[in-house]
């Protein structure tokens, strides 16, 4: 099981917005809908805002809002082998711009648990290290300084995974994961298929198989005839965490942001308080196999088409 696929991983921010570009973006949509933007009525223009936005089909404008990679990723490492451009951008409509690794695409590499560099690392795995710009996040009352990570099949819809992860700021996460599938029968016995359905066979960008189902409105009218798959993807997964950084990595981070080459936007005082900001935003998560083994639970039929003849057979003297 050494060549089996490393699973898909996709984070967002969990605060999806960035409150420089919110504001930015509030005064201007205000202006041109002759609306007064005081503190008291932000929040419902904001709203409307975005649904405008999302009405329009402006995901470039949506994108600008959201936190990008290069806010918050100081660096990633699979096996050893670097990997911060391989990520595919993609745009929710709730967790806004998140970024997926390992997930199947003609443009990227896919990754399987055989492929190692030539740096030793503790945990084999997909190891990412953030800075969360917390400062930076747009208030809101359902939202909190951190991340979010969905563990997915390489060719599912990320924010369909069950197993979401919240991943706070000021802590290393290490996440064991162990795959297993389900598989039903098709008809006659189930109403699932093999075959992929019409509508997403055709369907290739990531984004927009996303909208389409989310949506419940375009799957009743793209989708009517959908029927599920007949193999389900599951991951169980196992979380522990220990205090980060320690003094080497803090060290470390605090050099690297404070020559600014890693184009992260930080306060204006982190100078002074690089100490305090480093230990608060800091996060590192390792994502690793617990198991190279695929359990599979194989739906299967008590009587066959056959044995049911044979007993009709039996039974009438046939």
């Amino acid at each position: 099981m050494r060549h089996m696929l490393f699973p898909g991983v996709t984070v967002c921010s969990a605060n999806p917005y960035r409150e420089d570009r919110v504001k930015e973006a509030i005064d201007v949509y205000a202006r041109s809908h002759s609306s007064d933007a005081n503190e008291t009525d932000r929040e419902t223009l904001f709203v409307f805002m975005l649904i405008d936005l999302f009405n329009r089909n402006e995901s470039d404008e949506l994108v600008h809002l959201g936190f990008q990679k290069s806010d918050m990723l100081l660096e990633c490492s699979y096996n050893g082998i670097s990997c911060s451009s391989n990520f595919i951008h993609s745009l929710s409509l709730v967790f806004g711009n998140c970024f997926t690794f390992n997930w199947k695409d003609s443009s990227h590499k896919l990754y399987s648990l055989a492929e190692l560099g030539s740096t030793l690392m503790p945990y084999k795995g997909l190891s990412m290290a953030f800075y969360v710009p917390s400062h930076l996040n747009y208030p809101l009352n359902d939202s909190e300084d951190g991340l979010i990570l969905f563990l997915h099949d390489n060719n599912a819809i990320p924010f369909f995974a069950k197993n979401t992860e919240r991943l706070r700021p000021g802590l290393a996460h290490t996440i064991a994961y162990r795959k297993s599938q389900t598989i039903f029968l098709p008809k006659p016995y189930t109403n699932c298929t093999t075959i992929a359905t019409g509508v997403y066979s055709r369907i290739h960008a990531l984004k927009a198989r996303q909208d389409l189902a989310v949506n419940e409105t375009l799957m009743a009218v793209w989708c009517s005839r959908c029927v599920p798959q007949c193999v389900h993807t599951h991951f169980s997964i196992d979380v522990s965490a220990l205090s980060a950084p320690n003094v080497k990595q803090k060290e470390y981070w605090s050099k690297r942001l404070l020559r600014n080459d890693l184009n992260i936007s930080l306060p204006n005082d982190f100078a002074v308080n690089h100490n305090k900001y480093v230990d608060s935003n800091y996060l590192r998560v390792t994502v690793t196999c617990g198991s190279a083994y695929v359990t599979v639970h194989k739906q299967a039929a008590k009587i066959t088409l056959i044995h049911a003849f044979s007993a009709v057979g039996g039974q009438t003297g046939l």
